[in-house]
């Protein structure tokens, strides 16, 4: 299982009960299903409503997802834009940080900046943290069931 699906599953889990539910009875791929814990808080009960009186779970995600645009891509894009600055700031700043000149004008400003900054990568780090000892439990337990139903390749007779 790829770590993409795992971040899936565990998104669905996220969503409201009446997402789940479709998920669980083949009503809702998994790609849909995920993408409802993405979305906001008003939006996500709406669609729970509209399942729960009987539309098509599918069909109502669809049209959820379709009128509020995709806010994780944005959000995506966003992080890796980041990311890949800060790869090249730290290959031209590591080890040079007192060969930066500060101006006094805008040392405050830039204290901001750094503070925000930080706290920002503090949470992604914990979000990324958080994601990876997540997958590594979901690949233990699918190895133990792997295991329990004998398909790890060991004879079970």
């Amino acid at each position: 299982m790829t770590p993409r699906n795992v971040d899936r599953y565990l998104a669905v889990l996220r969503a409201p009960t009446a997402v789940q539910g479709a998920f669980d009875c083949g009503a809702l791929p998994l790609d849909l299903a995920a993408r409802v814990a993405h979305l906001a808080p008003a939006a996500q009960a709406g669609i729970a409503r509209e399942i729960e009186a009987g539309r098509p779970a599918a069909e109502v995600v669809r049209g959820h997802i379709a009128r509020a645009g995709d806010p994780r891509k944005a959000a995506r894009v966003a992080d890796l834009r980041l990311l890949r600055h800060l790869d090249t700031a730290c290959a031209e700043l590591e080890g040079r940080a007192d060969e930066v000149e500060l101006k006094s004008a805008d040392v405050a400003a830039r204290i901001a900046t750094l503070e925000r900054s930080a706290a920002l990568i503090e949470a992604v780090r914990g979000r990324e943290e958080e994601t990876r000892r997540q997958h590594e439990a979901l690949v233990g337990r699918l190895e133990e069931l792997r295991r329990h139903l004998g398909l790890d390749g060991e004879d079970r007779t």
